[in-house]
């Protein structure tokens, strides 16, 4: 039987995960295969090509998240998975050529100091969405914290206060979703 998986998705996700993407069973990598060519994944949609019960479908996902396979995001209902390309990279130095000179500048206090306050956080989330778009991922690298933390506590408490709004203000769990600054006008 024929698979119906591409070969150029299977060599690029070979690339990513090494030896690591071969061990994995056929739904995982179908998951994998899914977060690559669409870009993301959700428990709807991974139950909609398989055959197995939500509950392994949920187990499945969860496992891909702990082994780094997947990056979860939102909750609950509107959770979805993008696919972790930094897999057999370390986490990534405060002097990253992914940060940008002027980004590593600004969110410098926030690497070094895990005590600052809320306040000096937000600040340093505005200035850092004053210069371009920011997703929680990238956010919560610059800053040293988690992804978590980012969205509950200083994005949720700037965006109530009207100091940041949504990239994508229709829909919350988009999954490219970033955050800017009310003044500044970034088009999608």
């Amino acid at each position: 039987m024929e698979s119906l998986i591409s070969p150029e998705s299977l060599d690029n996700l070979s690339k990513i995960f090494g030896e690591s993407f071969k061990t994995l069973s056929e739904i995982e990598r179908m998951a994998l295969v899914i977060s690559e060519s669409e870009e993301y994944l959700d428990h709807k949609r991974l139950k909609d090509i398989s055959c197995q019960h939500p509950a392994d479908i949920s187990k499945t996902l969860n496992n891909l998240v702990k082994q780094k396979f997947l990056i979860s995001q939102g909750r609950g209902r509107g959770t979805y998975y993008i696919l972790n390309k930094k897999f057999n990279s370390p986490d990534l130095p405060s002097n990253s050529p992914d940060f940008d000179l002027r980004e590593q500048e600004i969110s410098e206090l926030a690497r070094k100091n895990k005590k600052l306050s809320q306040v000096e956080i937000q600040k340093i989330i505005i200035q850092l969405c004053t210069l371009k778009a920011q997703t929680p991922q990238r956010l919560s690298q610059l800053l040293n914290r988690t992804n978590k933390y980012i969205r509950e506590t200083p994005i949720r408490d700037l965006i109530k206060k009207n100091k940041l709004k949504y990239l994508y203000p229709n829909e919350i769990n988009h999954p490219r979703q970033a955050y800017v600054t009310v003044e500044n006008n970034h088009d999608q």
